[in-house]
């Protein structure tokens, strides 16, 4: 993931979230060499990411809602290690079947990109296998905090799809059953 952590989200209109460009960053060593700055396709994946949290918990990731079309894309300046980039997306145009989610990136305030990207279901033309199981995405989602900031419209919080905690209770109950036990018994 090109993002760190969601810091707002509200459910069908906004997500917003941070990525901060670090030395570490494997991509700045090979991107421009000798100059340390992240490639604008990572921002726009990390832009993209963002976007398809925001689209996709609509229907409780259930749909297989991907990235269509980049139908703009603008960067004002480049960012640099210790910059941390402030993505913020919203929902312009849903459709029964498609999103058009618009985007911008803020660096200390200030213009660094701004984007318009399409989503569409492909669930029903495609004959996809799982890309992620529930509760590896549950993990993930929690690990960029979701749940933490996410709210409904009328300011209730955002909880996990049951699906998706039925599927990690089921995954963390399998893999308690399947490790043998070690210890001597009691007497």
């Amino acid at each position: 993931m090109w993002i760190d952590q969601i810091t707002e989200f509200k459910v069908g209109q906004i997500a917003s979230a941070i990525k901060t460009v670090s030395m570490t960053d494997e991509p700045l060593d090979l991107y421009m060499p000798g100059y340390p700055v992240m490639p604008c396709s990572l921002i726009l994946e990390g832009l993209a990411q963002t976007g398809g949290m925001l689209v996709n918990q609509l229907t409780e990731f259930q749909q297989q809602l991907v990235l269509a079309k980049v139908s703009k894309v603008n960067f004002y300046r480049s960012a640099i290690p210790g910059d941390t980039m402030e993505y913020s997306l919203e929902i312009t145009d849903p459709a029964p079947d498609s999103y058009m989610v618009r985007g911008k990136s803020e660096i200390d305030g200030q213009a660094h990109a701004d984007c318009e990207l399409v989503y569409v279901n492909v669930q029903n033309q495609l004959d996809l296998v799982e890309l992620m199981s529930p509760q590896a995405l549950l993990w993930m989602l929690r690990l960029y905090g979701l749940y933490d900031v996410g709210r409904h419209v009328d300011g209730a919080p955002l909880l996990p799809p049951q699906r998706m905690v039925d599927a990690e209770n089921k995954y963390y109950s399998d893999q308690l059953l399947s490790v043998p036990n070690l210890m001597p018994p009691c007497h």
